[in-house]
């Protein structure tokens, strides 16, 4: 079996990550981790983050890594998107590679 070796969250449309500067970053090794997919869920409840994914990384190099979309994540008023600026504490910006 694989081992588990990072929990990200990412942001749907533009496929960027978030960091740990709360900044949407195109490089997952800058990615904030999370110890389980169960807090990654919470910290997007509680920072009102739409239209993201929850991504399981596995140490596989080009295998699957797995991704959750929280029934939340898709309802197409997105308060958080990345690349529409800050709100609520989580904004785009600086390394986002765009």
């Amino acid at each position: 079996m694989p081992e588990l070796n990072k929990i990200v969250i990412q942001h749907q449309d533009s496929l960027l990550y978030l960091a740990e500067d709360e900044q949407w970053v195109a490089d997952e090794h800058d990615a904030l981790g999370f110890p389980a997919s169960a807090s990654a869920v919470m910290f997007c409840t509680q920072h009102k983050l739409e239209d993201v994914q929850i991504v399981l990384k596995f140490n596989r190099p080009g295998k699957f890594n797995g991704a959750l979309t929280p029934a939340f994540a898709g309802n197409g008023q997105s308060r958080n998107s990345a690349g529409r600026g800050r709100a609520r504490g989580l904004g785009t910006g600086g390394r986002s590679g765009n």
